[in-house]
């Protein structure tokens, strides 16, 4: 709340409780500059559930905030690396997101995304499962795409023209953009066990 009159370049909704440690500076030209670490707090972005944050740095240069690298927990102890870049006069976000496992609903935006971003491929029609591997968000502008690869495990999705949800025991995803490419999935559709591998352009 002190730095938003100065022009702090915060998204909409972004909130911080915790302990906030560094130093900032404010001159014009230029802004606001500083470098500040936030330790064992708690971070909030609109439309989204407030993410505790173990330790990150975050450096201001006038309308660009660098965030991380910095480690983030969720719902029940599950954590994930952050890095990120936001511009405000522009709009534009690049973060890269990597986890040893995490519940593939904290990404769905359907139940409030890690980071209030758009939909990941997949990942919406995803009603269970955990997932490991690397994401990266970029967005120019208004609209944003996800890409990276991850490993899904222990999924369900419903399908149109199945009685029950497909189940996934494992399968490896990759997403560029719209692009998706699922390789070793191994499932079973009711009674039946399958291998396969999928591609949608």
């Amino acid at each position: 709340e002190v730095g938003r009159p100065m022009g702090v370049a915060l998204p909409d909704g972004f909130s911080v409780d915790g302990k906030v440690v560094g130093s900032i500076g404010f001159s014009r030209p230029g802004g606001i500059q500083g470098r500040v670490t936030i330790r064992d707090s708690s971070v909030r972005l609109k439309n989204a559930p407030p993410l505790d944050v173990r330790t990150a740095d975050i450096v201001l240069d006038g309308d660009t905030v660098r965030f991380g690298p910095g480690t983030i927990a969720v719902s029940d102890g599950e954590t994930a690396d952050v890095v990120g870049v936001y511009n405000a006069g522009t709009g534009a976000a690049d973060v890269q997101v990597t986890t040893s496992g995490m519940k593939v609903a904290e990404l769905r935006t359907g139940s409030g995304s890690v980071l209030g971003a758009g939909e990941i491929p997949l990942i919406e029609a995803c009603r269970q499962g955990t997932w490991r591997g690397s994401l990266h968000y970029v967005r120019d502008g208004s609209e944003g795409a996800w890409s990276g690869a991850f490993e899904l495990r222990n999924g369900r999705i419903e399908l149109d023209g199945l009685m029950e949800p497909l189940r996934v025991v494992s399968a490896n995803v990759e997403v560029d953009g719209p692009r998706v490419s699922i390789t070793q999935l191994k499932g079973h559709a009711g009674t039946v066990a399958f291998h396969a591998e999928y591609r949608h352009d």
